[in-house]
Formats: C-alpha cells, sequence, structure tokens
C-alpha cells in the first residue's frame, strides 16, 4: 500500500512540475502578446493622429484654392479711357 502511494505521490508531483512549467509558459506568452499589443496601439494612434492631421491640411488647402476661384478677379491691362 505505501509503494502505490509513493507512485502515486510521484506521478502528482511530476504532473504538478508540468503544470507549474506550463503556466510559467503562458505568463511569458501573455506577456509577449501584451507587449505586442501596446505597441500595435501606439502604431495605430500616430497613423490615426497622421491621417487626421493630413485631412485638415489638404482640406485647409482645398478650401484656400476655392475661396481664390470664386473671388472676384482684378482687372489688368491698361486703364479704359471715360467715355463722356
Amino acid at each position: 500500500m505505501a509503494e502505490r502511494e509513493r507512485a502515486i505521490k510521484e506521478n502528482f508531483k511530476e504532473k504538478l512540475a508540468e503544470a507549474k512549467l506550463e503556466i510559467a509558459q503562458l505568463k511569458n506568452d501573455l506577456k509577449e502578446v501584451v507587449k505586442r499589443e501596446v505597441a500595435l496601439l501606439k502604431l495605430f494612434d500616430a497613423r490615426e493622429k497622421a491621417i487626421t492631421k493630413f485631412a485638415e491640411t489638404w482640406q485647409k488647402k482645398e478650401l484656400a484654392k476655392l475661396q481664390r476661384v470664386a473671388a472676384p478677379k482684378k482687372r489688368r491691362g491698361r486703364p479704359r479711357k471715360a467715355s463722356s
């Protein structure tokens, strides 16, 4: 009976050691995934800011173009004689 109990305890210790190793590996994997997620979030945030900045700049340029086109144009050339 004692031999059987010893074998069960050994088997349990082996399984426990395997489980601890697996938990440690999973913790490392989780740490790497979290680190990658943080990096991706920073990348997406920077991308979003760049797109917003580009859109604002482009919109300002296009509005300025439209305002120039819509503004009354100055006449150039020689002045006209007044007809009296």
